[in-house]
């Protein structure tokens, strides 16, 4: 008789240590399929947000490349108006001010990255993206260069 009760106890514990382990294991499954989601959806996005401005700085280098070789028949005060319009350097990075972050840390020393290293939120760092994106649009866009690309009829790729 005691020693059934003693293979009742040692199964009890077993069944209750089996559904324990399950009950950790399918929270942890559930924990890592709902952060993969996530990530992917801000992944998603954030690609979509680099690919169309990568393109409208590509396009913009691709036309102002155009527009200052010897062949286009500008006028000289279209001219003048492009010297002052600057090039977008690496395009396909699309001002991402998180590599430019990055950039800035590997050139610093290792103390000084420590002692700076901040966690900011995904909204801070969007709002960071979009304020570079339209600050260097302003600095580019000016009403000169606006006024080249209307005269030329090459204001349609930047429809702002």
């Amino acid at each position: 008789m005691e020693n059934e009760n003693d293979e009742l106890d040692i199964s009890a514990q077993s069944w209750n240590k089996l559904q324990r382990s399950l009950h950790y294991e399918g929270y942890r499954e559930g924990s890592s399929a709902g952060r993969d989601s996530t990530f992917q959806e801000g992944f998603d996005s954030g690609y979509l947000q680099g690919f169309q401005v990568g393109y409208k700085l590509g396009m913009h280098n691709g036309v102002l490349k155009f527009m200052s070789t010897e062949g286009t028949n500008l006028d000289s005060t279209l001219k003048e108006h492009l010297k002052t319009v600057q090039p977008f350097e690496k395009p396909a990075r699309g001002l991402c001010v998180v590599c430019l972050d990055e950039e800035k840390r590997s050139s610093e020393t290792t103390e000084t990255v420590a002692d700076q290293t901040t966690v900011k939120q995904v909204s801070e760092v969007l709002q960071q993206q979009k304020n570079a994106v339209d600050a260097a649009e302003k600095s580019v866009f000016t009403e000169e260069y606006l006024l080249v690309l209307r005269n030329t009829h090459l204001n349609h790729l930047f429809d702002r």
